[in-house]
Formats: C-alpha cells, sequence, structure tokens
C-alpha cells in the first residue's frame, strides 16, 4: 500500500510537470500496470519532430557508408590527450578529429580548423596566407594554451579564404569535413574581438555558407557549440560538439545541467541538416576540482557514463559519446578517458528514433533490445510492449528483447 501511495504521487506530479512532452506534442498515455500497482506512461508516436528542409546526403558516398557501420554505442575521440596517441586503432572510435587524423576505415575522421585564433608556438595553423588575417591581439584563451592571438574572421574576404583551406586539408588529409572549435558567438570569441553577437553571428553564417558550398553535401561540418541552443548555422552545418564545460572546483552536474543536456540533443537533432551528428561531451565526476581523486572506473563515473551514453544514443539520429576527464586535469592535453567495457554492447542497429515516455525519459528500440534513460530523481517504470522495466533515477540501461538487463 505504501509503494502504491508513493507511486501515485510521482505519477501525480509527472502528470503535472510533463505535459505534452511526447515528441509529437502530445501528452503521453497513462495506464495501469498488470498487477494494478502503478502507472504506466507510454507515447503513441515515435516521431522526432524533425524540421524540413533538410539536405541528404548520397547515399553511395564514403559518410554514408561510414555511417551504415556505427554500432549500439558509438564513442569519438576528441584531438588526443597524454596517453591516448594511436589508440584510435585499438579501441572502436567512431569519430575522431585533430590537425591529422589517421584512423581505420571505419572511423569518420575531421580536420580541425582555427578559425578565429592562431597558435604562434605551433606550425600546424599557419596556413598559407593567414598572416593577412591575423591581428597581433591577445584572443584571451586560457593560460594553459599558451598565447593565442586574434583571427579577423569577420574580414569581408576571410569566409572564402578559410573555405579554401579546409577543403585544401580534406583533400591533404583524406578526411570527411571539419570541426569548428569556438563555433558561438559569445565567450572567448566575444572577447577577442569587441564585435558585438549579431556581428559575430553574421561572420559565422557567412564561414559556414562558404565551406558547404566548398566541402558539398557530403561532408561534416561539426561546430563545437558547448552550451549553446543557436540557429545561426544550422542551414548549413550537419554536425555539433557539446563540449559539456564545468567550472573548476564543480564536482558534478547538477540536474539542472542535465536537463539541459537533454534539451541540447533534442534541439540540435531537430535543427541540424543530415545526417544530423552529435558529439556530447560529459566531464566526469571530481573531487575539489580534481577528478584524479575519484577514479574512472568508480561506481560512481560507470554510473554517470551510462546515463550519458544512453541519452545520446536514444534522442540523436547519430550520437556520439564522450566521457572524459575535466579539461583541468592535465596541463598537457584535453579529454583524457576510460573506454568503458560497456561501449561494446551490441544490440544490433536501432529500428525507432526515439520515444520519450516523459520528459527526462526517453527510449529507442534496437534489433536485439533496448536503450533507455531516467535522468530523474527517482524510478519509473517503462512499458516497452513486450515486457516493462524499473529504471532507475539517474541511469542508463541497456535491455535485450525479453528485457534482461545487460
Amino acid at each position: 500500500m505504501q509503494k502504491l501511495l508513493i507511486l501515485l504521487i510521482l505519477s501525480f506530479f509527472s502528470s503535472q510537470g510533463y505535459t505534452a512532452s511526447c515528441p509529437d506534442g502530445s501528452e503521453p498515455v497513462k495506464s495501469v500496470s498488470a498487477d494494478g500497482s502503478y502507472f504506466v506512461y507510454k507515447c503513441a508516436s515515435n516521431s522526432n519532430n524533425d524540421v524540413s528542409n533538410k539536405t541528404p546526403i548520397d547515399q553511395d558516398s564514403i559518410l554514408a557508408n561510414k555511417l551504415e557501420q556505427r554500432r549500439t554505442i558509438n564513442v569519438f575521440k576528441a584531438w588526443d590527450s597524454p596517453g591516448t596517441y594511436g589508440d584510435v586503432f585499438d579501441y572502436h572510435y567512431g569519430l575522431y578529429w585533430t590537425v591529422d587524423p589517421k584512423a581505420p576505415e571505419h572511423t569518420i575522421k575531421l580536420s580541425q580548423i582555427n578559425w578565429n585564433f592562431n597558435y604562434p608556438r605551433y606550425d600546424y595553423d599557419d596556413y598559407d596566407g593567414i598572416e593577412e588575417f591575423i591581428l597581433k591581439k591577445d584572443w584571451q584563451h586560457e593560460a594553459e594554451y599558451g598565447a593565442t592571438d586574434t583571427v579577423k574572421f569577420w574580414d569581408d574576404n576571410f569566409a572564402e579564404y578559410i573555405s579554401n583551406v579546409s577543403q585544401e586539408l580534406v583533400d591533404q588529409y583524406d578526411t570527411d569535413g571539419v570541426e569548428l572549435d569556438w563555433w558561438r558567438d559569445y565567450g572567448g570569441v566575444l572577447a577577442s574581438t569587441g564585435l558585438n553577437s549579431a556581428l559575430v553571428k553574421k561572420a559565422r553564417t557567412s564561414i559556414a555558407a562558404k565551406l558547404r558550398d566548398k566541402l558539398g553535401n557530403n561532408a561534416v561540418i561539426l561546430g563545437n557549440v558547448g552550451w549553446d541552443l543557436n540557429t545561426a548555422t544550422t542551414e548549413y552545418i550537419n554536425g555539433v560538439f557539446l563540449e559539456l564545460w564545468k567550472a573548476p572546483g564543480t564536482q558534478r552536474y547538477s540536474s539542472s545541467d542535465i536537463s539541459k543536456m537533454e534539451d541540447s540533443l533534442y534541439f540540435y537533432d531537430k535543427y541540424l541538416q543530415e545526417p544530423r551528428i552529435i558529439a556530447m561531451a560529459p566531464w566526469r565526476v571530481s573531487t575539489g576540482g580534481n577528478s584524479r581523486l575519484i577514479p574512472r572506473d568508480a561506481e560512481e563515473n560507470i554510473r554517470y557514463a551510462k546515463l550519458f551514453a544512453a541519452m545520446a544514443m536514444v534522442i540523436p539520429e547519430n550520437g556520439y559519446i564522450l566521457y572524459s576527464d575535466n579539461n583541468w586535469d592535465e596541463s598537457d592535453g584535453d579529454y583524457g578517458h576510460q573506454y568503458y567495457d560497456f561501449y561494446n554492447i551490441d544490440l544490433g542497429k536501432s529500428t525507432s528514433k526515439a520515444i520519450e515516455v516523459t520528459k527526462g525519459v526517453a527510449y529507442k528500440k534496437h534489433q536485439n533490445g533496448y536503450i533507455a534513460f531516467n535522468r530523474l530523481g527517482y524510478d519509473v517504470t517503462v512499458d516497452f510492449g513486450d515486457f516493462q522495466s524499473v529504471i532507475p533515477p539517474m541511469s542508463g540501461v541497456f535491455l535485450n528483447l525479453d528485457g534482461k538487463k545487460i
């Protein structure tokens, strides 16, 4: 009786707080469980509410072939961190970017493009002709990255210039497109230029348009948007990097932070061009701002890694996950991480889009099972049709076809 009362209370708050939360805008259908002890919520639709005017890639293209080789859980690699050089051949990464990304045939490789700043101490971003656009003005990057000069990306001739550079690098390194760091209208960009956000937006839109025209529809243009929700360039780009920065000393993400992550995944899966590649990079739990005090394989880190992996696989069409160290953990590189054993779970290809049970709870069907997540603070029972399963709070689960957790 006590269990029934608790579940009735929870279902009351769910029905009050999450109206019209199915992907098609309708309310979840509430029914009573088989034993009559709790309510079950289920959406009738499994649509992700796409917007129109998407430009598809050619189905016989190299990029389409690589996407066809996606696994149940798809991990990406952002640059190279200490101890990870060459490990793209040791573990299965579906997406990877750096200056010269050498990787297996199945990996989508992107050339890193420094479009708004230049490192004087390195030569990899000394593109032929870049000196015309370099200002001897501090870009105000974090101290760990050293001196950084501002690039005059708002110059009338820059968009054409950087698109030509990008095409040359894609051809030189045989990559599938480009990665644009700091792809947003404020933050480090504005601090270095003094431009208002409208002018930065105008410049970025011009760059994105020229890049798409130069690289064509079968190339990936992926921007690091961080926490931003911004459609300024989604008419042209087909990928985003969700670099989910948290301030030094922050131990873990709040429930509000994780809700924002969910919103970002739905947002960009709706507005990006095809094939809508979303690379999600949450940072692991730390103590006193030092995550090395909590091992990567600690129970709490594994729990969060599964939650975020499930969110990244369920919500977007083509999601990728990297649960990594915090950027301040090492002075000589970012995105160190553990390649968790559960990344190798094989449930086959997905056979549905995200099915949102209620805000904060969703699942996706696969050939041989289901992936589901619950970012809420309490148990939620989900009806998968052939069975029901309790999804614990703040967790991601991987189920076979009869509901057994893997």
